[in-house]
């Protein structure tokens, strides 16, 4: 069990890595799909939860096609690592992802799951080792933004901003 957590969490490393090296060097990651706007690639997102087993609603009120391609990517991946978090934790629960703001403000992007308790022998293998979304919080940074997670009571969120130049 160890060496097989050992081997996923190094996996997990190495993705991150080749996402930040890509974005680095201006060439776009495997799965970004350049016919595609973040809209329609955020909704194939919450397509693959769907089934996966946890409904997904994403609403976006924002205009995200005017969103830099930079900023677009960065979000892609957050709400990527996001809903991977949500199905791992608490999978087969509602997730509901939201998109808000415009140019001149910054977009705000909120994904919220139930929070599910589980005795510590049936946590998924690596949960509580401290690193919460850390691919996701170094995103929204190197995009100039910010990103917290709270677990309340019920429910657990991601919010995450990024600057929106006009």
């Amino acid at each position: 069990m160890i060496r097989s957590s050992a081997h996923q969490a190094m996996g997990e490393v190495r993705r991150t890595l080749q996402v930040l090296r890509d974005d680095a060097s201006g060439h776009l990651p495997e799965d970004h799909d350049p016919g595609l706007d973040l809209e329609a690639r955020i909704r194939r997102l919450a397509q693959d939860a769907d089934d996966a087993g946890s409904p997904t609603t994403v609403r976006t009120p924002a205009p995200l096609a005017e969103l830099p391609p930079a900023s677009s990517r960065h979000v892609h991946r957050i709400v990527q690592e996001a809903l991977t978090n949500a199905l791992r934790h608490a999978p087969g629960a509602a997730v509901e992802v939201t998109l808000d703001g415009g140019p001149g403000d910054r977009l705000a992007l909120t994904v919220a799951n139930p929070r599910i308790r589980r005795a510590p022998e049936e946590a998924p293998v690596g949960a509580g080792g401290g690193l919460r979304h850390v691919g996701a919080r170094e995103r929204s940074e190197l995009a100039g933004g910010q990103l917290v997670t709270e677990a309340g009571e019920d429910e657990f969120l991601v919010r995450a901003w990024v600057p929106w130049p006009s």
